[in-house]
């Protein structure tokens, strides 16, 4: 009776942790979808150096959302999951938190409007850029992912999403539209955080806050805030000294005629494009996966389950590289006909940027699996802090004089070095939460199928010619994806067993019932 019950209990875990999974990756990827829909749209009618002034900007008003977040996210998540089964517990942290998070909310808002107040260039976009700041204020994603309750972040803010792709259509008509662009997709932005609070009634209790435990609180999120500004400043940065640091004006074709613009927006829109795609594919790759990982783990770690960590950390990995391999060599072998089909003419230089950035993804991945797994839950944030300080550091001395002599494509190769750094220092003091031996037994398989994925491409690319192209970008798209499926089939990768396993598992009982 003992063992029934507790594989009853293992089934009914997994099946949420699968539902969440899904949950949150929807989640994840509303807050980029949006624009990654409209990208095609966008890109022909705002152009490139339209789509730079967006990128430029937004990357400035990151380092405000920045601290107005405070690392209030991540350690968030980890002490609502800690205190999930008590419901007074969770409420009065939410509340400490929160209040945390609106204090350096408004600092940061105050310090926002004076900045863009004096920057005379782009002071109307930087000025609507204030409802993100807002959004960071009442964003509490953290407190339904530390209970994992992902469904009430799901629905309201798909609603929004919906809207503002609708509005991006039917007003942004022509170039001079940029600062339309950026209201709609800041202002739903906030809406959609807004959102989430009409369900704090059902969530939380009655509480009174703490002073000593504000003071805590503050000191610990301060560990978080720390690793999210050397994050910014191997992603965002790169976006700020595209800005910044190239000089001169570019000419560039619009409708049939040359037009000077400067190649600092020029370049920044390339680069923005390419992260664009990248952001999308780790979202739906590994980021969403990794949160909620990351919330079960903390509570694993919390009841000392040691088996139940191994298996999630190898799970973590088995799942999230099949997917951000082959995302990867995906890309690198599609971008040349993904990137004129999906943004149009006058990208071409976010072909390079694109193949160079998608080595970021399972990258990445690598190193977000140990920190939402590992270091994360078991309280050593101060140490994979210090590594991401590491990789900052690195890719700040190496982007100025790349992005200086290589422009947007100096820039794409500085990040990727620094997250190759990061993840070697991972690897090197995680022995406990997962081997080299295990990492290399889920993890090759993959690689030779994604190589098998690429080489088909490439071969498919220099013998077959199909006038359409857009016919031709979808056979090798599912060229590509059929290779790297087949070829894991082949070597029985655990992955692909797993996902047959579950799909027959659940095709029975379905005939049954």
């Amino acid at each position: 009776m003992e063992n029934n019950i507790n594989t009853t209990g293992n089934n009914t875990s997994s099946s949420l942790l699968r539902k969440n999974i899904v949950l949150n990756t929807i989640f994840r990827v509303l807050m980029i979808i949006a624009p990654f829909i409209t990208a095609p749209y966008v890109s022909r009618v705002l152009l490139s150096d339209g789509v730079g002034i967006y990128s430029y900007t937004q990357s400035l008003v990151t380092y405000f959302t920045m601290f107005a977040a405070l690392g209030t996210i991540s350690y968030g998540t980890r002490e609502i999951a800690r205190k999930r089964d008590n419901r007074s517990d969770y409420s009065k942290t939410f509340w400490e938190i929160e209040l945390i998070s609106i204090i350096c909310s408004a600092i940061a808002l105050l310090a926002w409007i004076i900045l863009s107040i004096s920057y005379l260039e782009y002071r109307t976009f930087l000025l609507i850029f204030s409802f993100s700041i807002l959004a960071t204020c009442f964003d509490i994603s953290w407190l339904y992912a530390g209970l994992e309750k992902y469904k009430y972040t799901v629905g309201v803010n798909l609603l929004f999403k919906i809207i503002s792709v609708v509005l991006i259509f039917v007003l942004v008509k022509k170039p001079d539209d940029v600062w339309l662009y950026i209201l709609i997709y800041s202002a739903s932005l906030f809406l959609g955080n807004a959102s989430m609070w009409l369900f704090l009634p059902k969530i939380l209790v009655k509480t009174k806050i703490n002073k000593h435990s504000l003071k805590h609180h503050f000191k610990e999120t301060l560990i978080y805030f720390i690793p999210a500004v050397a994050t910014s400043l191997y992603t965002v940065l790169d976006k700020t000294l595209i800005g910044s640091l190239i000089p001169g004006t570019t000419t560039v074709i619009v409708d049939g005629k040359e037009v000077v613009k400067k190649t600092s927006e020029v370049e920044s829109g390339y680069y923005e494009q390419a992260t664009k795609i990248i952001d999308i594919v780790k979202a739906v790759a590994f980021v969403s996966i990794h949160s909620v990982m990351s919330s079960r783990s903390s509570y694993l770690y919390k009841i000392d389950d040691k088996k139940q960590i191994k298996e999630l950390m190898i799970n973590t990995f088995d799942l999230t590289l099949f997917l951000s391999i082959g995302a990867a060599f995906g890309l690198i072998g599609v971008a040349p006909y993904f990137v004129p089909v999906f943004f149009g003419a006058g990208y071409d230089k976010t072909v390079l940027i694109l193949q160079i950035l998608a080595c970021l993804v399972p990258i990445i991945c690598i190193s977000g699996a140990l920190g939402s797994v590992y270091y994360t839950p078991v309280g050593k944030r101060k140490q994979s802090s210090l590594f991401l300080i590491i990789g900052a550091v690195i890719n700040l001395g190496l982007s100025a004089p790349l992005i200086i002599y290589f422009q947007s494509v100096g820039a794409a190769i500085a990040s990727v070095i620094a997250e190759t750094v990061i993840v070697v220092l991972y690897f090197a003091f995680c022995k406990k939460a997962i081997t080299l031996k295990e990492f290399l037994t889920v993890i090759w398989k993959k690689l030779i199928a994604g190589g098998l994925m690429l080489g088909s491409i490439f071969l498919f690319i220099n013998f077959v010619s199909i006038p359409n192209k857009y016919l031709f970008f979808f056979v090798i798209f599912v060229l590509g994806f059929s290779i790297y499926i087949l070829a894991l089939l082949a070597l029985r990768d655990r992955s692909m067993q797993k996902f047959i396993s579950l799909v027959f598992k659940r095709r029975k009982k379905d005939y049954e019932q």
